[in-house]
């Protein structure tokens, strides 16, 4: 009996180890952490140790003695672990073969994971640790050394691992974020392989060459060119894994998740980081330049690299950063070359200590590919449009032999005497209107040249989408990853079968198809199809079968609705618009749209009206798409700001699926991150990392203007601020049908050419009247809305200090400079001085006549401003009616930026405005501005301008101007639509409104005035003459100071259809 009673408590004890080790794996691999991401099984002795100690349970020689089961103990144990949960007798077991795996899907049972759950993944991780000690990759030879060495652990067992297949497919089926992938047409050890894609070790090293190399990655880049982009810089075993990713779609998913969502910025937070180098690539680019001041000069040949965010001086090479804005992946900030941006068509190395950036490689053909009006970047990929080729005198047999089977037009050759000056010596340029059918350059990779092989650029491509929250292979229903095509996407052509929770769904009524720049397919889920955070299985299929390319292409992830989180505390921030520490008693703080201590500032009507005002179309909130997208990655982020890579994403995103050409704007990013935090969308904080945290939605109540006034007889209406959802979007339209209130919009001005494309990616404003109740809206809904019940705009200008106030904070360095400084051009002082350094640890200084430094505060829209007010510059015109225009390279501060913003319900209007008797900004054809209106409430525009000059709204104050609109005249701007021409490049003429003729036309050089049936050339500038046209209308010429310059005429009038025709706007 003691022998007995002695065995059946071994038994017990055995189950009970078995049971808290298969729980403890299991809490270790599908915790509440890992929900929503692709969960791996990788498993090495060293993470058995480490999961046995923090859970008492010993090493891995104990894990073993409890699962390697005899084939003798094997009925016993399953007996006893039956009765003791479930309850009854099972003889299920001793019908099984003699295999330990077969065995354990004997745990595959309901009933038995009540008490533990996933009751046989404790064989799932044994099968899992053996395999990872082999020394082999080759998929025959795991499958005998894993029959091997269950052998020598168990006695008469006969090593088969077939019914590893069905442990596979019941883990998934419990826990879906785990994949059932195999890596070969060998399942039973595929299985087992795909979770050892990569260990913890190999995605280390990736990550680390990713940090210590600064790689940067642009969302439209493919795996494939990321691949490329990282092979030479990481070590053989990361070479053989990237090699086979890209044959593997299970690698390729694994190493593309690491790659898309490595940030540096956290990655230097979390770890000790070693020295970093830079490392990139040189490109060439064909830069027509848009500026009118450049007459002479149709094109020019310029250096581009990938290399953003670290300034660089060094053997002749001047490198200027840029954190947010790329240009198909490239800084916009065109390399110097020996102090000149104008290069030769040559290869162009730099090799240093810390820096490595290397030629595109090319035999003498380049090819540039057009991205913008501005731009066509050399790449060696597929041109599929508009594409120009340079051929050296070399290849031109090789070339015209390559193109009579590559395309279907003849290239037009551009006549040498235009291109010389661009190429050089040696060089023929073509152009070609539909590109190619072929990539010219065929690619391959490979540690060796035994082991190259040729990579198919001909395939279909997943790109983008939105993960929020950090999850892993889950994106928000709204934001799938587009599809690429290599070729124009023809709808008859292509299939499409999508399947969510295992339920094939139809198109039409469950989403939608959208074909984007003709070879982008975007996946649109109905927008009420998922309402929460919870996530859904998603698997694509498309097909594709044309003449001229043939292919399919399969994707399974999670998709997830909107699920909201406001963050409990928001940044908070002093006068100066810098982050104050929680708790700080500095008064006049800011938070959000909450101005504390403010004085309850009276809401006056202002003169000017409303214009472009709207009812809200619930069947087409496509103008809210971005600010929707933008609110729900940053309120589904558990409550914590976003990280400047997620912004950025979450950009480019947008525009690629709202078909927004943000490539075309060097620009973009960055004009649109300062739009967002300028509106009060977003509220940034600057440190270590720079983060982000969207505003919640805030009601704020304006002034109503004078015609909403006389109507309604209401003061104020309320303006509706901050990020709003999808959801929230839902409910405040449906809480006004019901209520019968108006939900009303404003229209985006028009802002003609001159305004970025960022601009449109903006919503409209959304306004009610005062017959609105907040509170009600609230108790309603269950939103949880603030409401502003001040002038929040004079509320936040009241705490603003000036110019004055601002130079009084500076403080002269008086010390030795261990800093570097980049070179500054020019001698305008004061100037700004930058170092050399990275990210947060990059400073800024003020550098007097004398070479004094002195260093100010964080906000170098201060710094901007201070170096102008010294300077005597131009800081804004202003009307009567109350507009406000302030040129367009002029930076204010993000608080008065909030406040400019309010004013004018909304963006300003970005035009090109010609200046009479310009001596204000000294442009001769035109001045970019941004115009505001504020309203005619003086108190309002002294403020402003006593804040920006340090001086009042007087005739003495020069850097101000009084100015009124001209409506009796038209200035138009001419653009040659022509690349390569001898046409003048910019035109401008000036008309009497009414009549036919122009009044006088200008080329940068000329101006001519119509007289006598003829026009003929005068002395003066275009600004001088046009601006004496427009404002003396009577008179001989003599007493208008005009002098014609005899026998000089305009042969003939440029013909209308040889250029694009913009308005330019008089003051």
């Amino acid at each position: 009996m003691p022998g007995i009673q002695e065995h059946i408590q071994k038994l017990n004890k055995r189950i009970d180890d078995y049971r808290d080790w298969n729980n403890a794996f299991n809490n270790y691999f599908f915790n509440k952490k890992n929900e929503d991401e692709e969960v791996f099984l990788y498993i090495t002795e060293e993470k058995i140790n480490e999961i046995g100690k923090e859970n008492n349970l010993g090493s891995l020689k104990d894990f073993l003695s409890t699962v390697l089961l005899n084939k003798d103990e094997r009925a016993e144990f399953y007996d006893v672990l039956y009765r003791r949960y479930i309850g009854g007798t099972n003889d299920t077991v001793l019908k099984r073969d003699p295999s330990i795996f077969c065995f354990a899907t004997c745990l595959i049972n309901k009933n038995l994971y009540e008490y533990i759950p996933c009751a046989f993944l404790n064989y799932l991780v044994l099968s899992i640790y053996i395999v990872s000690t082999a020394q082999t990759n080759n998929i025959s030879a795991l499958g005998r050394y894993l029959n091997r060495e269950l052998k020598k652990m168990m006695k008469k067992e006969n090593g088969d691992y077939h019914c590893l297949e069905a442990l596979f497919e019941e883990l998934h089926s419990i826990y879906p974020s785990f994949l059932n992938y195999a890596l070969t047409d060998q399942r039973y050890v595929g299985l087992l392989k795909y979770q050892l894609v990569l260990s913890d070790r190999q995605i280390d090293s990736l990550k680390r060459s990713l940090y210590r190399n600064r790689f940067e990655f642009d969302d439209d880049l493919s795996y494939t060119e990321k691949v490329f982009k990282i092979f030479d810089y990481v070590d053989d075993e990361i070479k053989d894994l990237l090699h086979t990713s890209l044959n593997s779609i299970p690698h390729q998913k694994r190493i593309d998740d690491i790659i898309s969502h490595f940030d540096p910025e956290e990655y230097e937070a979390d770890e000790n980081v070693e020295s970093r180098r830079t490392v990139g690539t040189f490109v060439h680019a064909l830069y027509f330049n848009p500026d009118p001041e450049l007459e002479d000069e149709c094109c020019r040949l310029v250096l581009l690299t990938d290399v953003c965010s670290l300034p660089i001086q060094c053997n002749d090479f001047e490198i200027c950063p840029e954190l947010y804005d790329r240009i198909r992946g490239y800084n916009p900030n065109h390399v110097k070359v020996n102090k000149s941006d104008q290069i030769k068509l040559e290869d162009y190395k730099l090799s240093g200590d810390k820096v490595l950036i290397r030629p595109l490689k090319n035999d003498g053909i380049v090819f540039f590919k057009k991205y913008s009006d501005s731009y066509y970047i050399e790449t060696r990929n597929q041109c599929t449009g508009e594409t120009y080729v340079a051929v050296s005198n070399r290849q031109l047999r090789t070339w015209n032999g390559w193109i009579e089977k590559h395309s279907n037009e003849n290239p037009e050759e551009i006549p040498s005497d235009i291109i010389l000056p661009v190429l050089g010596e040696g060089w023929h340029l073509f152009v070609c209107s539909n590109g190619f059918d072929a990539p010219y350059y065929k690619e391959t990779l490979g540690i060796d040249e035994k082991s190259k092989t040729q990579i198919n650029k001909r395939q279909i491509l997943q790109k983008g989408g939105i993960v929020p929250n950090n999850k892993k292979n889950v994106y928000l229903a709204n934001a799938l990853p587009y599809f690429e095509f290599p070729v124009k996407i023809d709808r008859d052509k292509l299939k499409v079968s999508i399947n969510i929770d295992n339920k094939n769904v139809a198109e039409g009524k469950s989403y939608h198809l959208f074909i984007k720049d003709e070879n982008k397919l975007i996946i649109d889920i109905k927008d009420n199809a998922f309402v929460s955070g919870y996530s859904h299985e998603f698997d694509l299929l498309i097909e594709y079968n044309s003449d001229l390319f043939a292919s399919c292409c399969s994707s399974s992830f999670y998709i997830c609705g909107q699920d909201v989180k406001y963050p409990e505390k928001l940044f908070k921030y002093d006068k100066w618009g810098q982050v104050v520490d929680e708790g700080s008693e500095t008064d006049g703080l800011i938070c959000g749209n909450i101005v504390a201590g403010a004085e309850h500032c009276y809401l006056r009507g202002v003169a000017a009206n409303w214009g472009n005002l709207g009812l809200v179309d619930k069947n087409d909130l496509s103008s809210f798409y971005f600010i929707n997208l933008l609110a729900a990655c940053c309120f589904m982020n558990e409550g914590r700001p976003i990280t400047t890579q997620i912004l950025k994403k979450c950009i480019r995103y947008a525009a690629t699926r709202t078909n927004i050409d943000y490539l075309s704007d060097g620009c973009f990013v960055s004009r649109l991150r300062n739009l967002l935090v300028n509106s009060g969308y977003i509220c940034p904080s600057y440190g270590k990392q720079t983060l982000y945290q969207a505003i919640p939605p805030t009601f704020v109540k304006i002034p109503a203007p004078v015609n909403v006034e006389k109507k309604q007889g209401a003061t104020y209406w309320y303006m509706l601020c901050g990020c709003y959802t999808q959801h929230f979007m839902a409910d405040l339209i449906s809480y006004c049908e019901n209520e019968k209130r108006n939900l009303t919009i404003r229209q985006k001005g028009q802002s003609g050419k001159s305004a970025s494309s960022a601009y449109s990616l903006l919503p409209p404003v959304l306004l009610l009247d005062s017959n609105f109740d907040p509170e009600d809206f609230n108790n309603e809904t269950g939103n949880h809305c603030i409401c502003n019940s001040g002038d929040l705009s004079m509320e936040i200008l009241s705490k603003l200090p000036s110019i004055i106030d601002y130079s009084n904070t500076l403080k002269r360095f008086d010390g030795i400079m261990n800093i570097s400084l980049l070179d500054e051009d020019g001698n305008n002082f004061p100037r700004i001085r930058t170092s050399i350094a990275e990210g947060y640890k990059r400073t800024k200084w003020i550098e007097d006549a004398e070479g004094y430094m002195y260093s100010p505060i964080r906000d170098f829209a201060w710094m901007e401003l201070y170096c102008k007010y010294k300077q005597n510059a131009p800081m804004l015109l202003y009307s009567t009616t109350g507009e406000v225009c302030i040129p367009d390279n002029i930076h204010l501060p993000y608080l008065l930026q909030r406040v400019m913003f309010l004013m004018n319900v909304g963006q300003p209007q970005y035009k090109k405005v010609f200046i009479c008797n310009n001596k204000f900004t000294h442009d001769e054809f035109y001045s970019p501005m941004k115009i505001y209106n504020i309203g005619t409430n003086t108190d309002r525009l002294c403020k402003i301008i006593s804040l920006l000059t340090g001086a009042g709204c007087t005739e003495d104050n020069k850097q101000i101007l009084k100015v009124q609109s001209h409506l009796k005249y038209s200035i138009q701007l001419w653009k040659r639509k022509e690349k390569f021409s001898k046409k003048n490049k910019f035109i401008l003429t000036l008309k009497y409104v009414g009549k036919k003729d122009y009044e006088a036309i200008a080329t940068f050089y000329s101006t001519y005035i119509y007289r006598d049936g003829k026009y003929q050339k005068v002395i003066g500038t275009p600004n001088c003459i046009f601006s004496t046209l427009i404002t003396h209308q009577y008179g001989t010429w003599d007493k208008l100071g005009v002098n014609f310059i005899d026998n000089e005429f305009l042969e003939e009038l440029p013909s209308v259809e040889d250029y694009d025709m913009e308005e330019i706007e008089i003051k």
